[in-house]
Protein backbone atom coordinates (compact mmCIF):
# COMPACT_ATOMS: atom_id res chain seq x y z
CA UNK A 1 0.00 0.00 0.00
CA UNK A 2 2.77 2.61 0.72
CA UNK A 3 4.91 1.62 -1.90
CA UNK A 4 1.86 1.88 -4.39
CA UNK A 5 0.92 5.64 -2.88
CA UNK A 6 4.57 6.44 -3.85
CA UNK A 7 4.48 5.35 -7.82
CA UNK A 8 0.75 6.66 -8.09
CA UNK A 9 -0.62 3.05 -8.52
CA UNK A 10 -3.62 1.67 -7.27
CA UNK A 11 -3.66 -0.90 -4.49
CA UNK A 12 -4.95 -4.37 -5.41
CA UNK A 13 -7.65 -3.59 -3.71
CA UNK A 14 -9.29 -1.91 -0.31
CA UNK A 15 -8.84 -4.07 2.42
CA UNK A 16 -11.85 -3.05 4.28
CA UNK A 17 -14.23 -3.68 1.61
CA UNK A 18 -12.50 -6.65 0.86
CA UNK A 19 -12.70 -8.14 4.17
CA UNK A 20 -16.12 -7.00 4.16
CA UNK A 21 -17.17 -8.90 1.09
CA UNK A 22 -16.08 -12.29 2.51
CA UNK A 23 -17.65 -11.43 5.95
CA UNK A 24 -19.22 -14.81 5.92
CA UNK A 25 -16.10 -16.56 6.34
CA UNK A 26 -14.99 -13.73 8.80
CA UNK A 27 -12.62 -15.49 12.10
CA UNK A 28 -10.90 -13.76 15.00
CA UNK A 29 -7.46 -12.92 13.46
CA UNK A 30 -5.92 -15.00 16.34
CA UNK A 31 -7.68 -18.66 15.33
CA UNK A 32 -6.80 -18.25 11.68
CA UNK A 33 -7.49 -22.02 10.09
CA UNK A 34 -4.10 -23.60 9.91
CA UNK A 35 -5.95 -25.11 6.60
CA UNK A 36 -8.21 -22.13 5.79
CA UNK A 37 -10.67 -22.78 2.57
CA UNK A 38 -9.84 -19.77 -0.53
CA UNK A 39 -12.81 -17.82 1.36
CA UNK A 40 -10.79 -17.44 4.90
CA UNK A 41 -7.93 -16.79 3.42
CA UNK A 42 -9.12 -13.79 1.65
CA UNK A 43 -11.39 -12.42 4.50
CA UNK A 44 -7.72 -13.10 6.52
CA UNK A 45 -5.31 -11.21 4.47
CA UNK A 46 -8.04 -8.41 3.61
CA UNK A 47 -9.12 -7.62 7.56
CA UNK A 48 -5.06 -8.30 8.73
CA UNK A 49 -4.20 -5.30 6.10
CA UNK A 50 -7.53 -3.44 7.12
CA UNK A 51 -6.32 -4.12 10.60
CA UNK A 52 -2.84 -2.55 10.47
CA UNK A 53 -4.17 0.17 8.71
CA UNK A 54 -6.72 1.39 11.66
CA UNK A 55 -3.93 0.81 14.18
CA UNK A 56 -1.56 3.51 12.14
CA UNK A 57 -5.52 6.22 11.69
CA UNK A 58 -5.22 5.32 15.58
CA UNK A 59 -1.78 5.04 17.21
CA UNK A 60 0.45 7.08 14.19
CA UNK A 61 2.22 5.76 11.37
CA UNK A 62 5.33 5.06 14.12
CA UNK A 63 3.73 3.16 16.30
CA UNK A 64 4.39 -0.28 14.62
CA UNK A 65 8.06 0.46 13.35
CA UNK A 66 8.18 1.23 17.21
CA UNK A 67 6.86 -2.16 18.39
CA UNK A 68 8.99 -4.09 15.69
CA UNK A 69 11.96 -2.45 16.95
CA UNK A 70 11.43 -3.04 20.44
CA UNK A 71 10.87 -6.46 19.52
CA UNK A 72 14.17 -6.62 17.58
CA UNK A 73 16.18 -5.76 20.67
CA UNK A 74 14.77 -8.24 22.86
CA UNK A 75 12.86 -5.81 25.04
CA UNK A 76 9.64 -6.93 26.54
CA UNK A 77 6.14 -5.37 26.56
CA UNK A 78 6.48 -4.53 30.17
CA UNK A 79 9.74 -3.31 30.56
CA UNK A 80 11.19 0.51 29.87
CA UNK A 81 13.32 1.29 26.84
CA UNK A 82 12.66 3.29 23.62
CA UNK A 83 14.37 2.66 20.61
CA UNK A 84 15.67 3.93 17.49
CA UNK A 85 13.82 1.86 14.48
CA UNK A 86 16.36 0.75 12.06
CA UNK A 87 16.93 -1.31 8.90
CA UNK A 88 18.54 -4.87 10.33
CA UNK A 89 21.56 -6.02 9.07
CA UNK A 90 21.93 -8.32 5.50
CA UNK A 91 20.88 -11.89 6.85
CA UNK A 92 20.09 -10.23 10.46
CA UNK A 93 17.94 -12.88 12.93
CA UNK A 94 14.78 -12.88 13.88
CA UNK A 95 13.93 -11.55 17.40
CA UNK A 96 14.47 -14.09 20.30
CA UNK A 97 10.69 -13.60 21.64
CA UNK A 98 7.68 -13.92 19.01
CA UNK A 99 5.43 -11.24 18.73
CA UNK A 100 2.00 -12.92 19.44
CA UNK A 101 -1.28 -10.84 19.06
CA UNK A 102 -1.17 -10.40 22.67
CA UNK A 103 2.31 -8.57 22.94
CA UNK A 104 1.85 -7.03 20.20
CA UNK A 105 -1.66 -4.94 21.97
CA UNK A 106 0.52 -4.34 24.71
CA UNK A 107 3.46 -3.27 22.99
CA UNK A 108 1.55 -0.68 21.29
CA UNK A 109 0.22 0.67 24.12
CA UNK A 110 3.35 1.04 25.72
CA UNK A 111 4.62 3.21 22.77
CA UNK A 112 1.42 5.27 22.29
CA UNK A 113 -1.44 6.28 24.76
CA UNK A 114 -4.10 5.05 22.12
CA UNK A 115 -6.41 2.29 24.20
CA UNK A 116 -6.51 0.27 21.05
CA UNK A 117 -7.92 -2.96 23.15
CA UNK A 118 -11.49 -2.30 21.76
CA UNK A 119 -9.77 -3.00 18.17
CA UNK A 120 -8.07 -5.95 18.78
CA UNK A 121 -11.52 -7.26 20.73
CA UNK A 122 -13.33 -6.95 17.41
CA UNK A 123 -11.06 -8.05 15.19
CA UNK A 124 -8.12 -10.11 16.69
CA UNK A 125 -8.50 -11.74 19.88
CA UNK A 126 -10.20 -15.24 20.32
CA UNK A 127 -13.47 -15.81 23.21
CA UNK A 128 -10.39 -17.01 25.85
CA UNK A 129 -8.32 -13.74 25.52
CA UNK A 130 -11.49 -11.15 25.25
CA UNK A 131 -12.67 -12.35 28.52
CA UNK A 132 -9.31 -11.01 30.42
CA UNK A 133 -9.41 -7.49 29.24
CA UNK A 134 -11.43 -6.14 31.93
CA UNK A 135 -8.58 -7.43 34.39
CA UNK A 136 -6.17 -6.72 31.54
CA UNK A 137 -7.30 -2.58 32.28
CA UNK A 138 -7.35 -2.80 36.20
CA UNK A 139 -4.12 -4.72 35.90
CA UNK A 140 -2.67 -2.38 33.75
CA UNK A 141 -3.46 0.87 35.96
CA UNK A 142 -2.01 -1.22 39.21
CA UNK A 143 0.99 -1.44 37.20
CA UNK A 144 1.39 2.22 36.39
CA UNK A 145 1.02 3.04 39.96
CA UNK A 146 3.60 0.55 40.94
CA UNK A 147 5.97 2.25 38.50
CA UNK A 148 4.67 5.81 39.99
CA UNK A 149 5.48 4.81 43.35
CA UNK A 150 8.93 3.22 42.08
CA UNK A 151 10.45 6.75 41.15
CA UNK A 152 12.52 5.67 38.36
CA UNK A 153 13.29 1.93 39.94
CA UNK A 154 10.67 0.37 37.09
CA UNK A 155 8.99 -2.84 37.89
CA UNK A 156 9.98 -6.38 39.36
CA UNK A 157 10.89 -9.02 36.64
CA UNK A 158 8.01 -11.06 38.20
CA UNK A 159 5.76 -8.63 37.59
CA UNK A 160 6.78 -7.32 33.78
CA UNK A 161 6.97 -11.46 33.36
CA UNK A 162 3.12 -12.07 35.16
CA UNK A 163 1.64 -9.16 33.14
CA UNK A 164 3.02 -9.92 29.78
CA UNK A 165 2.11 -13.74 30.28
CA UNK A 166 -1.40 -12.30 30.93
CA UNK A 167 -1.47 -14.26 34.37
CA UNK A 168 -3.44 -11.17 35.30
CA UNK A 169 -4.30 -12.40 39.08
CA UNK A 170 -0.70 -13.36 39.88
CA UNK A 171 0.31 -9.71 38.42
CA UNK A 172 -1.88 -8.12 40.53
CA UNK A 173 -0.89 -10.17 43.66
CA UNK A 174 2.72 -9.52 42.91
CA UNK A 175 2.17 -5.41 42.27
CA UNK A 176 0.30 -5.05 45.71
CA UNK A 177 3.42 -6.85 47.38
CA UNK A 178 6.00 -4.44 45.64
CA UNK A 179 3.91 -1.41 46.52
CA UNK A 180 3.95 -2.58 49.86
CA UNK A 181 7.47 -3.05 49.95
CA UNK A 182 8.29 -0.03 48.01
CA UNK A 183 6.56 2.24 51.12
CA UNK A 184 9.34 0.80 53.40
CA UNK A 185 11.68 0.89 51.00
CA UNK A 186 10.90 5.02 51.19
CA UNK A 187 10.80 4.95 54.83
CA UNK A 188 14.35 3.27 54.64
CA UNK A 189 15.72 5.67 52.06
CA UNK A 190 14.66 8.37 53.96
CA UNK A 191 16.61 6.71 57.09
CA UNK A 192 19.64 6.56 55.47
CA UNK A 193 19.74 10.56 54.23
CA UNK A 194 19.09 11.16 57.83
CA UNK A 195 22.44 9.41 58.74
CA UNK A 196 24.56 10.46 55.77
CA UNK A 197 24.43 6.83 54.11
CA UNK A 198 24.28 6.23 50.69
CA UNK A 199 21.69 3.01 49.46
CA UNK A 200 23.47 0.27 47.37
CA UNK A 201 22.80 -1.14 44.41
CA UNK A 202 21.82 -4.39 45.75
CA UNK A 203 18.83 -2.99 47.13
CA UNK A 204 17.26 -2.08 43.77
CA UNK A 205 19.10 -5.47 42.84
CA UNK A 206 16.64 -6.98 45.19
CA UNK A 207 13.40 -5.43 43.79
CA UNK A 208 13.72 -5.94 40.35
CA UNK A 209 14.63 -9.71 40.76
CA UNK A 210 11.69 -10.24 43.59
CA UNK A 211 9.20 -7.68 44.00
CA UNK A 212 8.32 -7.75 47.23
CA UNK A 213 8.72 -11.08 47.56
CA UNK A 214 10.74 -12.86 50.65
CA UNK A 215 13.66 -12.29 49.40
CA UNK A 216 13.84 -8.62 49.11
CA UNK A 217 12.48 -7.90 52.50
CA UNK A 218 14.81 -9.78 54.10
CA UNK A 219 17.63 -6.84 52.27
CA UNK A 220 15.29 -4.62 53.35
CA UNK A 221 15.86 -5.59 57.03
CA UNK A 222 19.54 -6.64 56.84
CA UNK A 223 19.58 -2.70 55.45
CA UNK A 224 17.69 -1.11 58.53
CA UNK A 225 20.08 -3.13 60.87
CA UNK A 226 23.10 -1.66 59.81
CA UNK A 227 21.64 2.00 59.17
CA UNK A 228 20.31 1.61 62.60
CA UNK A 229 23.52 0.77 64.28
CA UNK A 230 25.54 2.97 61.94
CA UNK A 231 23.45 5.67 63.64
CA UNK A 232 23.65 4.49 66.94
CA UNK A 233 27.22 4.45 66.78
CA UNK A 234 27.46 7.44 65.17
CA UNK A 235 25.50 9.73 67.96
CA UNK A 236 28.21 7.47 70.63
CA UNK A 237 30.94 8.86 68.49
CA UNK A 238 30.16 12.63 68.25
CA UNK A 239 28.48 12.90 72.14
CA UNK A 240 30.07 14.93 74.70
CA UNK A 241 33.06 13.24 76.76
CA UNK A 242 34.20 13.82 79.28
CA UNK A 243 38.15 14.73 79.97
CA UNK A 244 39.74 10.91 80.38
CA UNK A 245 37.74 9.95 77.27
CA UNK A 246 39.25 12.49 75.10
CA UNK A 247 42.54 12.31 76.72
CA UNK A 248 41.77 8.57 75.68
CA UNK A 249 41.42 9.02 72.22
CA UNK A 250 44.73 10.96 71.94
CA UNK A 251 47.08 9.24 69.54
CA UNK A 252 44.77 6.39 69.36
CA UNK A 253 42.44 4.74 67.20
CA UNK A 254 39.44 7.52 65.18
CA UNK A 255 36.41 6.05 65.62
CA UNK A 256 35.26 8.40 62.76
CA UNK A 257 37.51 7.16 60.53
CA UNK A 258 35.68 3.64 61.23
CA UNK A 259 32.32 5.21 60.84
CA UNK A 260 33.49 6.23 57.02
CA UNK A 261 34.89 3.20 56.35
CA UNK A 262 31.40 1.61 57.53
CA UNK A 263 29.77 4.21 55.16
CA UNK A 264 31.59 3.39 52.37
CA UNK A 265 31.21 -0.41 52.32
CA UNK A 266 27.37 -0.01 52.96
CA UNK A 267 27.22 2.22 49.56
CA UNK A 268 29.02 -0.85 48.19
CA UNK A 269 26.67 -2.87 49.57
CA UNK A 270 29.09 -5.51 51.34
CA UNK A 271 27.03 -4.76 54.81
CA UNK A 272 29.25 -7.25 56.67
CA UNK A 273 32.27 -5.15 56.63
CA UNK A 274 30.11 -2.13 57.15
CA UNK A 275 28.71 -3.56 60.33
CA UNK A 276 32.25 -4.79 61.48
CA UNK A 277 33.55 -1.48 61.43
CA UNK A 278 30.68 -0.09 62.91
CA UNK A 279 31.44 -2.27 66.02
CA UNK A 280 35.25 -1.38 65.39
CA UNK A 281 33.85 2.49 66.64
CA UNK A 282 31.93 1.17 69.23
CA UNK A 283 34.56 -0.49 70.82
CA UNK A 284 37.26 2.23 70.54
CA UNK A 285 34.12 4.69 72.12
CA UNK A 286 33.72 2.30 75.16
CA UNK A 287 37.51 1.94 75.68
CA UNK A 288 37.94 5.35 75.64
CA UNK A 289 37.48 5.71 79.34
CA UNK A 290 39.40 3.35 80.54
CA UNK A 291 42.47 4.08 77.97
CA UNK A 292 42.62 7.55 79.50
CA UNK A 293 42.85 6.35 82.94
CA UNK A 294 45.63 3.99 81.75
CA UNK A 295 47.22 6.82 80.13
CA UNK A 296 46.80 9.19 83.91
CA UNK A 297 48.26 6.43 85.64
CA UNK A 298 51.17 6.01 83.22
CA UNK A 299 51.33 9.57 83.64
CA UNK A 300 52.18 9.23 87.47
CA UNK A 301 53.95 6.89 87.13
CA UNK A 302 56.43 8.42 85.08
CA UNK A 303 56.49 11.91 87.06
CA UNK A 304 57.16 9.47 90.09
CA UNK A 305 59.88 7.98 88.83
CA UNK A 306 61.85 11.21 87.21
Amino acid sequence: AAVAEQLDIDAPFNPAREANRHADAAFPLDAWPITPDPDADAYGYAASWALIARIEDAAGSDAVPAVLARVAAGLGPYEPGDVTPQLPPDGGVGPTVPLTSRSFLDHLEAVTDTNLAPLFREQVLIAADVELLPARTDARAAFRDVVAAAGGWGVPGPVASAMTAWDFGVATELMADARTWLAERDALLSDLEAAGLSAPDRLNQAYQAYGGGAEAEAELQAEREVAAAYTEAAEAANAERSLIERLGLVGGPDPEAQLALANGRFAEGDLRESLEAVAEANRIVELAATNGIVRIVSLGLVVMIA
